[in-house]
């Protein structure tokens, strides 16, 4: 009899114990989690030029998502950055200008931009890192001389995560844009 009491026993804390283990991991799944790594410029382009970078405005393509936060197919929740997602890729942005040689001075040229969508797709055996951003640059505060709009795709293994890839994504986009030829012909012709 005694045996059978502690078995039940056991078996309750076992099933206790899994119910536990089986909402910690859903209440993973549901909250964005917190990523915090530098970015860092790759660029082997060079420019020649000056303008000013401003913070990007972030409209990701699906409502529910802070501006901190990069979506996340399936963890519900996202990725919380420590800074806005227009933010991190406007400093981006900066860093790879910076590193081909662009000034980013005050001047005539300045340049604002949209991120449309910055997301890390991994429902499958894979994961695929998504970025596209809206460049727009203005002469003397009002006149649009240079408005497009660029996408990349990054694909890895699913495990681990690796926000190299994140940043690769960011970087293969600001990297399309830089080597874009009306881009390098509106740096020479109004940005010097």
């Amino acid at each position: 009899m005694y045996l059978l009491l502690k078995l039940d026993e056991d078996y309750y804390m076992i099933k206790v114990g899994l119910a536990i283990i089986l909402m910690l991991s859903l209440l993973g799944c549901a909250k964005p989690q917190l990523v915090i790594y530098q970015y860092m410029p790759v660029t082997k382009e060079k420019a020649d030029g000056q303008l000013s970078v401003e913070n990007f405005q972030y409209t990701p393509k699906k409502e529910g998502f802070a501006s901190d936060q990069i979506r996340n197919t399936a963890m519900g929740g996202g990725v919380l950055l420590p800074e806005s997602v227009g933010e991190h890729v406007a400093n981006a942005v900066r860093r790879e200008f910076l590193r081909a040689g662009i000034s980013l001075r005050k001047g005539a040229c300045k340049m604002s931009g949209i991120v449309n969508d910055l997301v890390i797709d991994d429902l499958g055996y894979s994961v695929t890192y998504i970025s596209e951003f809206r460049y727009i640059i203005k002469q003397n505060e009002s006149k649009v001389i240079f408005d497009k709009t660029f996408s990349t795709q990054v694909s890895s293994t699913k495990f681990p995560m690796r926000l190299a890839d994140l940043s690769k994504s960011i970087s293969d986009n600001i990297e399309k844009v830089m080597s874009d030829s009306d881009f390098k012909n509106t740096l020479v012709k109004y940005c010097h």
